[in-house]
């Protein structure tokens, strides 16, 4: 008498197995590029950015300095530091600088991953309402910050103010 031998379970056991195996190696995956910061590659200022900053009398390497984020302009607790992270960020100019007044408004963003942060600004909002494309960087023309001591993985402490630095193409 022979016993028929079932393969159904086995092929559904190494198949779960498989599919388990799958679904971590995904999910690690995705861990880890979710972990990875993508920091942009350099590029050329837009011709409608260059010819604005011209138009302001903004040259290359002018720098002012600035509220680096407006949610903080006089907190008691972000007198001297505050957290950012990688993402949007809105800064005010403090000083006037070629055509951009004190006050203007600089819409950018944050790479807060890794020693520094990078930061760019591509469009300035004067008081009065009028918009500009424009090429900062925060800092120096390198566009990075350090770190301040006390610094976490995605709470990068900067100083509440800072400068930026026109530039024509973005490092």
């Amino acid at each position: 008498m022979s016993i028929p031998l079932k393969q159904d379970p086995p092929v559904r056991g190494r198949s779960l197995s498989r599919g388990c195996t799958l679904a971590v190696g995904a999910a690690t995956t995705l861990i880890a590029c979710a972990g990875a910061q993508v920091v942009p590659k350099p590029q050329r200022c837009p011709t409608e950015a260059l010819e604005a900053m011209k138009a302001l009398k903004l040259r290359r390497d002018a720098k002012a300095a600035i509220t680096v984020d407006i949610r903080y302009p006089d907190r008691l607790d972000a007198m001297l530091m505050l957290s950012v992270h990688d993402g949007d960020i809105v800064s005010v100019q403090e000083e006037k600088r070629g055509g951009l007044p004190k006050g203007t408004l600089l819409y950018g963003r944050l790479w807060t991953g890794g020693e520094r942060v990078m930061g760019r600004y591509t469009r300035a909002e004067t008081p009065d309402g009028h918009t500009y494309p424009v090429c900062f960087v925060l800092g120096n023309d390198d566009g990075f910050w350090p770190l301040e001591t006390g610094s976490k993985p995605g709470a990068a402490l900067l100083p509440r103010t800072a400068g930026y630095t026109v530039v024509d193409a973005f490092p």
